[in-house]
């Protein structure tokens, strides 16, 4: 910096450090700087819930594509395209009677169903899926991919008293299990059922037939119901009952 008036050179070649304005008023030092050429790249980015962008000045919650800046290797900048993919799974879940369905279907996830009334503790074994819920509660899914986790919001779940109570009455050998047309049930221990009694998990009754009872097997076309899980009852000329539980497949 400097004083100076008149004519003065302020493009001097590269090696032209220091030159005088006219009349000599002052001296004027020039520093004359080279281009500084900005960079560009882009780049790919998965990551979980958020990701926080090269400079540090951005925190990203959304999958997209975004556009960053960093000092390059010179004096300008590298500009960074980002294309970002965050882990956002479908967190869904589709109640069907006691079924509770994950929608998230990507191939390489992983389930683990939790009880929300004991503070989201795993539910040994329940890692489909699909959840058949056996007691009143409330439950949720925790998805994965391996890597990243993110939970469905739970879902409350009310078994009718005739489920609730059926555990110790169930006696009945049902086959196949799942099902999709013709449940077969071994009678060979249950001479004395006249009655066979159909319920979904709110308890609503679907069928009911008569039976002579002297049968050692018999056959119940369950074709017509809906998918889901239900609890078929058994119930002789006393009132007293079995029971035994299927689970409904749905055709695709």
């Amino acid at each position: 910096t400097g004083t100076f008036w008149d004519q003065a050179d302020l493009d001097p070649g590269p090696s032209v450090e220091e030159f005088f304005t006219e009349q000599s008023a002052s001296d004027v030092f020039v520093v004359k700087l080279g281009q500084c050429p900005f960079t560009e790249s882009s780049i790919s980015v998965s990551a979980c819930s958020s990701y926080t962008s090269p400079s540090g000045l951005y925190t990203w919650t959304e999958s997209g594509t975004y556009a960053d800046a960093i000092p390059n290797a010179g004096c300008g900048d590298s500009i960074i395209t980002i294309a970002l993919t965050l882990f956002e799974p479908d967190t869904s879940v589709l109640l069907n009677g006691a079924v509770l369905t994950a929608q998230a279907t990507d191939a390489g996830y992983q389930y683990q169903w939790l009880d929300c009334n004991a503070s989201y503790a795993p539910l040994s074994g329940e890692t489909g899926q699909s959840f058949t819920a056996t007691a009143s509660g409330s439950y949720a899914v925790e998805i994965s991919d391996g890597v990243c986790r993110d939970t469905s919001s739970c879902e409350e779940i009310v078994l009718s008293s005739l489920w609730e109570t059926a555990g110790p009455r169930e006696k009945l050998r049902l086959y196949p299990n799942p099902v999709m047309d013709v449940l077969y049930l071994d009678l060979s221990m249950q001479k004395k059922l006249n009655t066979l009694e159909v319920y979904d998990a709110t308890g609503r009754l679907w069928m009911s037939e008569k039976i002579s009872g002297t049968e050692d097997r018999y056959s119940l076309s369950v074709e017509a119901l809906p998918a889901g899980l239900y609890l078929l009852v058994g119930r002789n000329a006393q009132g007293m009952a079995v029971s035994g539980r299927f689970v409904k497949l749905g055709r695709e």
